[in-house]
């Protein structure tokens, strides 16, 4: 490739394209983050609740909190009391939203990047073409 412009245009869009995919990465990450600190303290606050009711037992509570089994039963309990599950699929899906509107910003930039830089291609045509 001899032409400079065309060089540099390739350039900004590869650099936005990289800024782009950190940006999505960084984005999903923090949410992912969000919703893990969430969980924490809303399993924090559950056991709390537990175990002041019942302070002897909060070995027993705590072992049991760490054992991994069939939350089934435990999501029926708390939705017969108002509490809702947010699941996995409702965490993939906010964070494909958020990916996908990351990604939709970017494109929408690189296309008002590559209407300049074109317009500035045409305005140096004409300049020329004036001569």
């Amino acid at each position: 490739m001899n032409n400079k412009e065309i060089k540099d245009l390739l350039i900004i869009n590869l650099i936005c394209t990289i800024l782009i995919i950190i940006l999505s990465f960084f984005v999903s990450n923090n949410l992912y983050k969000m919703y893990e600190r969430q969980h924490t303290e809303d399993l924090a606050n559950m056991v709390d609740a537990i175990v002041s009711k019942y302070p002897d037992a909060e070995s027993d509570i705590i072992s049991r909190v760490s054992i991994k089994r069939n939350p089934a039963k435990g999501y029926e309990l708390l939705e017969k009391y108002g509490y809702t599950y947010i699941g996995n699929t409702e965490m993939k899906t906010a964070i494909t939203k958020s990916n996908l509107t990351t990604v939709i910003i970017g494109l929408v930039i690189m296309l008002i990047i590559n209407v300049l830089f074109i317009k500035n291609c045409y305005r140096k045509i004409n300049k020329i073409d004036k001569y």
